[in-house]
């Protein structure tokens, strides 16, 4: 849930609580793992006002995927759906209406569906962990505050299409993408399948096997180093566990960690009075804490 605002502890949310509703949604999306997606948002409001909940719904997911799309630095695949749910729970009969509406063609109506809840549906879905050491470079030619964001979103876009292209072993094997982890058997169903991810970056000359390019330089007044280890976590749909849509996952978490630490930190930089001090040493990252979604066995990070 959106928590409420202090100064509106009745809970009532209205069109001035938009940009409210879309924090939320930007701090979800940074907390969700591999494999996981901000998909659409409940209401719970009164009968009569269900088609302006409905409206005022259709409006605030349109503006939630823009405002979560400005950090995907990946590029959309057909395993992607374009389909964005919304559900009416009414407070007084509990009626819960579902609608679904295309996110790519917002002006089209709005479909009804039907919809069923199912409890720890997800709790045995297959889960991929893959161990990430991180060490990237980022050269600042400016210390403004355009000048720092600037930097960090080029070198981040840069290092996002190495690790999209970069090779990925499930299970100490490069297993061909259609490779079903997950076939029918016998075993018993109250078993997580658990993958091991291993990923390999390629150097500077792009693909690996190719010579490496030629050195470049760059003017710069500074370089900020990020480097660490990072814990990343997938959770694949037992019925679409392929080797494709698993390695797919693994590289978009390791993507969206990485680029909201480095984000907040270049925020931090830019919001710090005494951000001069942050260029003449190390500073300590915050740490990526995992914990569990009662009644899922999902495990959401922050």
């Amino acid at each position: 849930m959106t928590p409420l605002k202090e100064d509106n502890p009745g809970g009532l949310m209205n069109e001035d609580d938009k940009d409210y509703i879309l924090d939320h949604a930007e701090h979800l999306n940074r907390m969700v793992p591999g494999g996981l997606s901000v998909m659409g948002m409940f209401v719970v409001s009164p009968s009569h006002q269900t088609k302006e909940s409905h409206m005022n719904m259709r409006r605030t997911i349109v503006a939630v995927e823009n405002r979560v799309s400005e950090d995907r630095l990946w590029g959309l695949s057909e395993e992607d759906t374009n389909d964005r749910v919304m559900l009416h729970i009414c407070s007084n009969t509990n009626i819960v209406t579902c609608w679904i509406m295309n996110i790519k063609e917002p002006s089209k109506s709005s479909k009804s569906a039907t919809w069923s809840y199912l409890q720890w549906m997800t709790a045995f879905w297959p889960v991929a962990v893959c161990p990430m050491d991180i060490d990237l470079m980022f050269p600042i030619k400016d210390k403004t505050r355009h000048g720092l964001m600037q930097a960090m979103k080029d070198g981040m876009m840069r290092w996002a299409k190495k690790t999209e292209a970069s090779v990925c072993l499930l299970n100490n094997k490069k297993l061909p993408a259609k490779t079903n982890l997950n076939p029918p058997t016998k075993r018993n169903d109250s078993q997580r399948i658990k993958i091991q991810g291993q990923i390999f970056i390629p150097t500077a000359g792009g693909k690996l096997g190719e010579r490496p390019s030629t050195a470049s330089v760059q003017v710069c007044s500074c370089i900020l180093r990020l480097k660490g280890s990072l814990g990343c976590r997938a959770y694949m749909n037992p019925a679409r566990t392929t080797a494709k849509t698993t390695t797919m996952y693994i590289k978009r978490d390791i993507i969206r960690s990485v680029y909201s630490s480095a984000k907040n930190f270049f925020q931090h930089l830019i919001n710090d009075e005494n951000s001069a001090k942050a260029f003449m040493g190390s500073q300590a990252l915050a740490k990526r804490v995992f914990f569990l979604v009662p009644d899922t066995g999902i495990s959401l990070c922050d």
